[in-house]
């Protein structure tokens, strides 16, 4: 594990809600925090998201990781951003570009899967990023499409400095 700053994400177990801001873009897809994990379900071209304020400092370089699980997805996506635009409800986030995903029109999520996001992703440059200046960004997670299938399951959801 190439980790080693302390990690910028609270409650990234998800042992419960705090610290966390569900936010609905389009009906049809719904996230869940129960049981210590994030769930994405539904379908219908609904999207939904997860997010969460967070502290950079400058220069650093970073690296997101989570646990997923999930599959048979049919016409969907799941992108994590970290952006500067606070998410609403009602309103599409792309803040930031997609730093990594699954996207069953890129090659994934069609099958069944379970790992680390760097492992599953087919989007994005792997989650790696460097913040320029010091500050509040906000991590958002977003999820939909046609059939989520069963669903996608996060849990352990991390952003450390290498």
């Amino acid at each position: 594990d190439d980790f080693q700053g302390p990690d910028l994400i609270s409650n990234g177990s998800l042992d419960s809600a705090n610290d966390w801001n569900i936010f609905q873009i389009s009906g049809g897809v719904e996230v869940e925090l129960a049981a210590g994990v994030a769930k994405w379900s539904g379908g219908g071209w609904g999207n939904a998201g997860l997010w969460q304020q967070i502290e950079f400092e400058a220069n650093k370089e970073y690296q997101i990781n989570m646990d997923v699980s999930g599959g048979a997805m049919s016409d969907c996506w799941f992108e994590v951003f970290v952006g500067t635009v606070q998410p609403q409800e009602g309103v599409d986030y792309s803040d930031g570009g997609i730093l990594m995903g699954i996207n069953t029109w890129e090659g994934c999520g069609s099958e069944l899967f379970s790992g680390q996001l760097t492992d599953v992703a087919c989007v994005g440059d792997g989650g790696s990023l460097s913040w320029p200046m010091d500050g509040t960004a906000f991590f958002v997670i977003k999820s939909g499409g046609n059939d989520l299938g069963e669903g996608v399951t996060v849990d352990n959801i991390a952003i450390r400095s290498l």
